[in-house]
């Protein structure tokens, strides 16, 4: 029997955590057991920890007092994080002075991306639960501002980048996993792997082992380049909402914030990053870009090349830069929520050691950049680790080169 513990406004929470229960259940996750008391209490929660709602492991809610808005969708979050307590049993701790408990480490940074896969996912199911909710894609205009920031950045602090993390890559493994109920069930496979061999430790060594089972995803490493050109162009099922909810409208220009450098006949060569633009590091699991756009008259095209050398300096206990690491797109029309574009998937060379660090190069030559909208390069750590490699750019135009006609004598 579920008996659910109401005190003050109760009765208007109630009603919505009917949908995510049936939301859940339908999708085979465990759930919490119906034979306990389960419970709601509303309080002033956003007074002591700055958030509407929060949820105690075994399954104990805690909703604002004065929370009104968008009700149903926190409660389906905040339920799905009981169905979260229901996976990780193991290394419980209590928490002092009450009479609940937390994972050993929860506020530790080696838990860091436990902590980020279950907002991630929750974010995720409150969509699932309550279809005309919008806020679940109100992290994503805050992720795409600093792509270069590891991808499960989830300080635990109340900073004000708090919810900078990425909840664009439980959509992505949905989309392109090919696991049952139309990709969904990649998301349930995650938390039952972290019971079978994660419980207590970190969850991206489970992520690498359910997409290793996965065609054609293989492993986290390997699925990152695609990932990051899929933020790009925003190629998401749900990318009109997305658009909205951090442009404004559902064909909004919205990507990962880009150095922006333009070439014209007053700017010939450019090269960086920016040392105020993520400096020349990009964390693990990140990605930097580069627009570099075509300051020139369309409509004095003079088939102007477009030469770009990107040099990468990695640690040499890391292995070889996977493919993709670097990307180029030639894009020709821009026009969101389509592109024109062509991607260029240069090879790297290995150019030996330089210094402590080993070299790689990779270098490419676009024709007629004066035709295109613009270029972007994307460069992607795909390493888990803090040993973050470093990069660099450079671009530069050269002119056409010239048709000489002979003139018969």
């Amino acid at each position: 029997m579920w008996l659910p513990n109401w005190n003050g406004r109760g009765q208007a929470v109630a009603p919505t955590l009917t949908p995510p229960i049936n939301s859940e259940s339908a999708l085979g996750y465990s759930l919490p057991a119906l034979a306990l008391p389960y419970q709601v209490y509303i309080v002033k929660v956003r007074a002591r920890i700055g958030q509407p709602g929060i949820t105690i492991p075994p399954g104990v809610l805690y909703f604002d007092h004065q929370y009104a808005p968008t009700l149903g969708a926190l409660a389906a979050h905040e339920f799905f994080h009981t169905v979260h307590w229901t996976y990780p049993q193991s290394c419980m701790t209590s928490i002092p002075g009450t009479i609940f408990q937390l994972p050993e480490h929860w506020f530790r940074d080696e838990n860091e991306d436990l902590r980020w896969w279950m907002e991630a996912t929750a974010q995720w199911a409150q969509h699932e639960a309550v279809g005309a909710d919008q806020d679940y894609a109100v992290p994503v205009a805050v992720y795409l501002q600093k792509p270069w920031q590891h991808i499960y950045y989830r300080p635990v602090s109340g900073d004000p980048e708090r919810f900078s993390y990425s909840v664009l890559f439980p959509f992505y493994l949905i989309e392109h996993s090919g696991a049952g109920n139309g990709g969904r069930d990649i998301i349930r496979a995650t938390w039952q792997q972290y019971q079978t061999t994660g419980n207590c430790g970190p969850m991206l060594p489970v992520l690498d082992a359910v997409l290793g089972n996965q065609t054609p995803l293989g492993s986290v490493r390997q699925t990152f380049p695609a990932y990051t050109e899929a933020n790009y162009f925003l190629s998401y099922q749900q990318q009109a909402d997305f658009r909205q909810v951090s442009g404004g409208a559902p064909n909004a220009d919205v990507r990962p914030n880009p150095e922006l450098r333009t070439l014209d006949n007053n700017s010939l060569a450019v090269s960086g990053p920016a040392p105020t633009f993520g400096g020349t590091q990009v964390e693990r699991l990140a990605a930097s870009y580069i627009d570099l756009r075509n300051g020139f008259n369309p409509a004095q095209s003079v088939g102007r090349r477009l030469d770009i050398t990107v040099d990468i300096y990695r640690n040499p206990l890391l292995p070889a830069p996977t493919t993709g690491t670097v990307k180029i797109w030639t894009i020709n029309t821009w026009t969101p929520p389509t592109a024109t574009y062509t991607t260029i998937q240069p090879i790297l060379q290995d150019m030996g050691l330089s210094g402590l660090n080993r070299h790689y190069r990779a270098t490419v030559s676009i024709p007629n950049f004066d035709t295109t909208d613009h270029v972007t390069i994307v460069f992607t750590n795909t390493e888990n680790s803090l040993l973050s490699p470093n990069f660099s750019y450079s671009a530069s135009i050269s002119p056409q080169t010239p048709t000489v006609t002979a003139t018969p004598p």
